[in-house]
């Protein structure tokens, strides 16, 4: 069954020179330096929410509490809180609703659709079950399918059993996959 990774944050920011920041893989609570207080000048925090295992297949951020300098609607002037995943800058004191990442999952049926993830750097993680015991193979077909380039598979890929698939493919390709 897959899980949600919830997160609670007070207050963040993108600012400069002082470094701080952490890798969460749990449920957690995110916090500038000195919080409640207000956070030091020349700080740039930077935090990593990384899935303790596969069976996590989201992630949820919720502001309890925002006060950064800078002003809606794009932070230009001032601090912010940058999501890298999605593009996005909140600033300010009004905390944004919750932001969720919610691609994957568990896939059962005959006939399913699969998304990536919205942004650059983003992951989704389905598993694929037979939906019948007399299925020993799954056909692939991509009505739109771009993803990273061809050849190296670097810049992003899709994997099924162990292999990588990447760049573009033509409307209506065809790949098949035998179980094991």
């Amino acid at each position: 069954m897959a899980s949600l990774l919830p997160l609670a944050v007070g207050l963040a920011l993108l600012a400069f020179a002082e470094s701080c920041g952490k890798t969460l893989t749990r449920s957690g609570r995110l916090t500038s330096p000195g919080y409640p207080m207000s956070y030091p000048p020349n700080v740039r925090c930077s935090y990593t929410l990384r899935p303790q295992g596969p069976d996590v297949c989201a992630v949820e951020l919720k502001f309890d509490d925002l006060d950064v300098d800078g002003h809606m609607p794009r932070c230009e002037a001032g601090d912010a809180v940058q999501l890298s995943s999605m593009g996005e800058r909140f600033c300010g004191v009004e905390p944004p609703p919750p932001i969720g990442s919610a691609c994957g999952g568990t896939i059962s049926q005959e006939r399913s659709r699969l998304e990536g993830p919205t942004a650059a750097g983003g992951a989704c993680l389905y598993l694929l079950r037979k939906f019948d015991e007399a299925v020993c193979q799954v056909q692939v077909r991509f009505q739109r399918f771009s993803v990273g380039r061809d050849g190296a598979c670097n810049k992003g890929r899709l994997l099924i059993a162990g292999r990588s698939l990447c760049g573009t493919r033509d409307p209506d390709s065809v790949g098949t996959v035998h179980s094991a």
